[in-house]
């Protein structure tokens, strides 16, 4: 079923270039989105997923490196009681993350990463990343997706990851760069990239800055759309595209540019469904 998502992907992006006024192609060829195969360190330890980690003992994950289980939670009742009258209640959503593009559903973010340790799309609902949302907060400014059954319980957050070829940390008009959507540790919101934890380091043992609070959320719409924190702190224009041969998201400054360097990209509208 993959490689119906790959067609109806490379689909949608040759009926949006079939539209411009043709350019001669300045594509530098000798720019890759993901390093050399070769990098991928396959004597990494094998990560233990969320789902598996889920049923761990405190001492075992202690022992993984692991934060412990949260306490048992009160009741409903408990919890409204202990509120002070006034105190507002976050609204946390469960779902998975629809991927369109136009009208087109091309699949859902897919739970397991590709080899690089990045995020793509399945075509089975089943397959897909179950992700946790604070709407409240995503709907006034950026937030976290948390992940639920993701492939590394180290790596909890559904964020961006600073792309191999890049010139630097920074998205921006008239710049190829590029950020992958992969697994996280949490970055503080309005950050600018920061070193942390990450899935593409740990699958290549490449060093890329992350940030995972770039989320925010439009409730009468179900959309999630990002934001990118620059290095001086200013927020660029931020687009998400779809990469079908490598199957992993990304997010960039300027999608002309990036499509002159690394081919064609649908570029693509998230929306959360329970």
């Amino acid at each position: 079923m993959l490689f119906n998502i790959f067609a109806a992907a490379a689909l949608a992006a040759t009926s949006v270039l079939g539209s411009a006024t043709p350019t001669i192609n300045l594509r530098d060829e000798s720019l890759t989105l993901n390093p050399p195969i070769s990098t991928i360190n396959e004597a990494r330890d094998v990560p233990l997923s969320q789902l598996e980690a889920r049923s761990l003992t405190n001492a075992r994950r202690l022992a993984e490196g692991l934060p412990l289980n949260p306490p048992k939670r009160r009741t409903h009742t408990e919890v409204s009681r202990a509120l002070p009258s006034g105190t507002p209640s976050n609204d946390v959503r469960q779902g998975i993350i629809q991927v369109f593009t136009g009208d087109i559903l091309l699949g859902y973010v897919k739970a397991a990463t590709n080899s690089f340790g990045e995020y793509g799309i399945t075509a089975d609902a089943a397959q897909a990343l179950l992700v946790s949302v604070d709407v409240t907060d995503a709907a006034t400014g950026v937030a976290d997706i948390g992940t639920i059954n993701g492939p590394d319980a180290s790596y909890p957050f559904f964020g961006g990851i600073v792309g191999f070829s890049s010139s630097n940390d920074d998205l921006a008009s008239g710049s190829f760069n590029y950020v992958y959507l992969g697994a996280t540790t949490q970055t503080e919101p309005n950050s600018p990239p920061v070193d942390g934890a990450n899935s593409f380091t740990h699958a290549t043992s490449l060093s890329k800055k992350i940030e995972s609070a770039i989320w925010t959320f439009d409730a009468s719409t179900n959309t999630l759309t990002s934001q990118w924190i620059n290095t001086d702190s200013s927020s660029p224009a931020t687009f998400i595209g779809y990469y079908a041969s490598d199957n992993v998201f990304i997010l960039t400054g300027d999608k002309t540019t990036f499509t002159n360097n690394f081919g064609p990209t649908p570029w693509v509208t998230l929306k959360l469904v329970a």
